[in-house]
């Protein structure tokens, strides 16, 4: 069975072509402004293929990406390497764990998009990251993430799925099937992958399982205060409502003291 990422990073972008990137950045830099002055620097915890750098560097911020997967990072320098200077110059990817890596300086903000720190499963790792992310802040700096909602996942029940890809080379077919384990507050996604090379060549097989942590407003308040913040906002993915038992995806601002 592959790690996580390692068969999807290849695929990832085909999966995911009709997510809506510029939307997500502009939400990103929207609420990053509310804090008054707009954060030039950003670190990236889980920074993918690199489409939400790429498109907040466009919106003016100097972005630097971590990722564990190497091939999300050959990936986002691929990308990259397609924008012209004065965007390739906000842009920077780094192979390494976001709960260890260092950047060696501070940055105006930190983010972490679609779910990362759901893959952090246990509470020390949830620790670590909150604590690495509050490592590259000054007082004042904000923390902003996504993840799992905990009264969403129990109300909704993560469920079998089918998602299709593709363009003139590749097919894609990813059979999603989760497994609940409400005693651990984690899901794990068992996904298997079909890709078919195109025109009429063989069809591949592969299978992940990424194992997902799911979270409630009170525990997560207590995590980002052990690590040097405080909860400034939570809310609705995308669409800023007030977390309900509907909301499967959750954001959260955290404000480092």
């Amino acid at each position: 069975m592959s790690l996580p990422f390692e068969t999807s990073s290849k695929v990832y972008d085909l999966l995911y072509h009709d997510k809506d990137y510029p939307s997500e950045a502009a939400f990103i830099h929207n609420c990053l402004r509310r804090k008054g002055n707009v954060p030039r620097s950003i670190l990236e915890l889980g920074s993918g293929t690199g489409l939400h750098s790429k498109l907040l560097a466009w919106l003016g911020h100097d972005m630097a990406g971590v990722d564990l997967s190497p091939g999300m990072i050959a990936k986002a320098e691929d990308l990259k390497a397609s924008q012209p200077e004065n965007i390739r110059t906000k842009m920077s990817f780094h192979e390494g764990n976001v709960r260890t890596f260092k950047l060696g300086r501070k940055v105006d903000a930190v983010v972490s998009l679609f779910h990362v720190v759901s893959y952090q499963t246990t509470n020390s790792e949830v620790l670590e990251m909150f604590r690495n992310a509050r490592e590259h802040l000054e007082a004042g700096g904000v923390f902003l993430f996504d993840g799992w909602y905990g009264p969403a996942v129990l109300s909704c029940l993560p469920a079998v799925r089918v998602k299709r890809g593709g363009d003139s080379n590749l097919e894609v077919i990813r059979l999603c099937e989760p497994v609940l384990d409400t005693n651990q507050c984690w899901v794990d996604v068992n996904y298997t992958y079909l890709v078919k090379q195109l025109p009429g060549g063989e069809v591949s097989e592969s299978r992940e399982t990424h194992r997902m942590r799911y979270f409630f407003l009170p525990e997560l308040e207590h995590f980002l205060s052990c690590a040097g913040f405080r909860l400034a906002r939570s809310f609705e993915w995308l669409s800023g409502k007030p977390l309900s038992s509907g909301t499967f995806g959750a954001c959260f601002i955290g404000e480092a003291v």
